[in-house]
C-alpha cells in the first residue's frame, strides 16, 4: 500500500472511532491516535504505525460491534454535517 493510500486509511479509522459515540473505544484510540490529531500527526502514523493503528482499529471494531452500532450522526466533518 502506497503513502497517500496509508495516509487516507488512518484518517478513515479516525473519523469511524471518533463518530462512534462510544467513549471506552475512543479512550482506547487516543492513546495511539491523538486527540485533535493533526495532519502532521496523522501523517506520522501512517508512515510509521500503521500495523498498530490498523490493529487497535479492528479491536475496537470488533468489541464495539458486539452491542450494536450508533454512529454519531449530529457532528460535523469538514464544516458539513454526516
Amino acid at each position: 500500500m502506497g503513502k497517500v493510500a496509508k495516509l487516507a486509511v488512518v484518517k478513515a479509522m479516525h473519523t469511524i472511532v471518533s463518530y462512534m459515540n462510544d467513549e471506552e473505544s475512543y479512550i482506547s484510540w487516543i492513546n495511539l491516535v491523538p486527540d485533535q490529531a493533526t495532519e502532521e500527526d496523522f501523517v506520522d502514523l501512517a508512515e510509521n504505525d500503521i500495523d498498530d493503528v490498523c490493529k487497535l482499529f479492528r479491536e475496537i471494531l470488533a468489541n464495539h460491534g458486539k452491542y450494536g452500532w450508533c454512529l454519531d450522526m449530529g457532528k460535523s466533518v469538514g464544516g458539513g454535517k454526516i
